[in-house]
């Protein structure tokens, strides 16, 4: 399912549907969401994992996602095609990231959730 807002992606997770991200948009996962999202074409989106959610993350295309992995989420991430992402972990969450391609990652520790 294509999603533009948080509240498209909120339905969007509540129906179990894989989300598409075409946008610049930000857009947070929480709970114990375990849902599936793309970054399409060549998108810029903010995606931030929080709580104990378990999303897959897949960068598609020329897209060059930023993600934020906080609080204890454990995000499995796949980078895909020339995708860029830039991925940044805080607190005490364990992302599992993976390259394809002529995909490159940019990841950035950090010691804080609020450095973020």
């Amino acid at each position: 399912m294509r999603v533009e807002n948080q509240a498209e992606f909120d339905a969007a997770i509540a129906a179990g549907e894989v989300i598409e991200i075409y946008t610049d948009g930000a857009f947070e996962v929480r709970g114990e969401s375990m849902t599936v999202i793309r970054t399409c074409d060549d998108s810029r989106p903010t995606i931030y994992t929080c709580d104990e959610s378990r999303p897959v993350i897949c960068t598609c295309g020329e897209s060059r996602p930023t993600i934020y992995t906080c609080d204890e989420s454990r995000p499995t991430i796949y980078a895909y095609g020339e995708s860029r992402p830039d991925i940044y972990t805080c607190g005490k969450s364990r992302p599992d990231i993976y390259a394809y391609g002529k995909s490159t990652i940019q990841i950035n520790l950090r010691s804080n959730e609020h450095d973020a």
